[in-house]
């Protein structure tokens, strides 16, 4: 049984992998690359959750997220274009699925909105061997029970 935590998880993730199809040869993975980065990549990682109470005496809270997404380029230009279609994309509200029923054509149980977001552009460590160029994109985003 997959949790409603690790639903909201794959669902971002399924969510950019979709932003991408397009381009097969974007690799979008599960999690920041901490070895063999293979350029382009797109990375998701969950970073923070909060709840809150909605109603004394009562279970039901507002959940908000936070998620990181890191693109990895070989240039500015290129490392532009994947980072803006992410941030153009987040106008729309994220499915959230439950991949208990099915991986392949799962059910849609809510919905997240996007809260807040922010991108920051970072440069190249020129000590380094390999140079890549990275934006890290955060989203804050609020789940929308149907």
């Amino acid at each position: 049984m997959i949790s409603e935590y690790k639903n909201e998880d794959l669902s971002i993730l399924k969510w950019v992998q979709g932003l991408f199809l397009d381009a097969p040869f974007i690799k979008v993975i599960d999690a920041f690359p901490i070895e063999d980065l293979t350029l382009p990549t797109v990375s998701v990682e969950m970073v923070q959750t909060a709840g809150e109470i909605i109603e004394m005496g009562n279970r039901e809270t507002r959940k908000t997220r936070i998620y990181t997404i890191d693109v990895f380029a070989k240039d500015r230009n290129t490392r532009d274009e994947y980072a803006y279609r992410i941030l153009d994309a987040l106008h729309n509200s994220i499915p959230v699925y439950d991949f208990n029923i099915s991986f392949d054509t799962p059910s849609i149980t809510n919905y997240f909105e996007v809260s807040e977001f922010r991108i920051r552009h970072l440069y190249p460590d020129t000590n380094s061997e390999f140079l890549y160029y990275r934006s890290n994109i955060v989203i804050g985003v609020k789940l929308i029970r149907r």
